[in-house]
């Protein structure tokens, strides 16, 4: 049966130790774990318990990711899985994790949606479409991404954000002749999600403040 030959306190984490068992190290333990299981040197641990102790280690290390992942920044559902998949967690551990956040407050996709959509128009303004699509696929429900969507247009509209991100590209899109302006304004905005009435209004307005010393209509290719 194997034993455990050393259980040494990690230098920068008093709460957790390093476990030997054969003298090979087996894994790192919190501190609650040593002391529910009562390890120490020279115990014999039955396979059963080598199980359950690497078990909960890998559940504790991945509630630490999860957490440290959620304080940088809110995830959805989906993101935070995807990466702890990535670092190797097994979906054995992640379930009970994602489960124990989303109790706890740290997980709502609800959220989630509203501080990306929230961020994604103050600094990267794109239309309804194709912030659906983004929510999507990152795993938010498609209900709750119309709500969060549909909640962040009654503060502004799709033409106010079409005009502004129009005219913050201002120099870009008057600065290469083109064969049609209107053309290229409208798949600009087309490419970012906005609705075709949004696209119509912006770039007629867009085009009423051009004059001919910033463009001149009639060197069009």
């Amino acid at each position: 049966m194997p034993v455990i030959t050393a259980l040494k306190r990690v230098k920068y984490h008093k709460d957790r130790f390093n476990l030997f068992v054969g003298k090979k190290f087996l894994c790192t333990v919190p501190d609650y774990l040593v002391e529910k299981l009562q390890l120490k040197e020279g115990v014999d641990v039955p396979p059963k318990i080598v199980e359950e102790i690497e078990l909960e280690s890998n559940y504790f290390r991945a509630s630490e990711t999860a957490y440290r992942l959620l304080t940088m920044r809110p995830h959805s559902q989906l993101e935070l899985r995807m990466k702890m998949q990535k670092r190797g967690f097994p979906n054995e551990v992640i379930n009970p994790v994602i489960k124990k956040c989303m109790e706890n407050g740290y997980l709502d996709d609800r959220e989630f949606a509203e501080a990306y959509v929230k961020s994604r128009l103050l600094s990267k303004p794109r239309g309804s479409r194709m912030l659906m699509s983004e929510l999507r696929n990152k795993g938010v429900d498609r209900e709750i991404a119309g709500e969060v969507i549909s909640e962040a247009m009654r503060e502004t509209s799709e033409e106010e954000l079409a005009f502004n991100l129009l005219q913050k590209n201002r120099n870009r899109l008057l600065k290469q002749k083109s064969v049609d302006l209107k053309l290229k304004i409208r798949n600009f905005l087309g490419y970012r999600g906005f609705g075709y009435d949004a696209i119509r209004r912006a770039t007629d307005d867009f085009l009423k403040t051009i004059d001919n010393e910033e463009y001149n209509f009639d060197e069009e290719l």
